[in-house]
């Protein structure tokens, strides 16, 4: 998993908006300040919720790209009426 969808996702998580996630990227501590934040509401860093979240993963729904049709367990967020936007996601394992 990539580190940057890892440190989105974390955000969403622990309740930032968009242009807050924004700031904390741009603030150059986004780990640091991601993992006072995950500790503070989950009790865990960025690595564990990395591996929570792996973990979790597969029991997400499965849904497909509407780009190149590829199965995918995703986590991801509504962008309201324009649909939905993949945050973290795996290839999905043919049934």
């Amino acid at each position: 998993m990539r580190i940057w969808d890892i440190q989105e996702l974390a955000a969403i998580a622990c309740g930032l908006t968009e242009d807050q996630y924004s700031e904390l990227l741009n603030s150059g501590k986004a780990d640091e300040m991601l993992d006072e934040m995950l500790n503070s509401k989950f009790g865990m860093d960025l690595e564990q919720f990395s591996n929570v979240a792996e973990a979790l993963l597969k029991f997400t729904p499965v849904l497909q790209s509407p780009l190149s049709g590829d199965l995918h367990h995703v986590f991801g967020v509504s962008e309201g009426s324009s649909g939905f936007r993949a945050i973290l996601k795996a290839k999905a394992k043919p049934s």
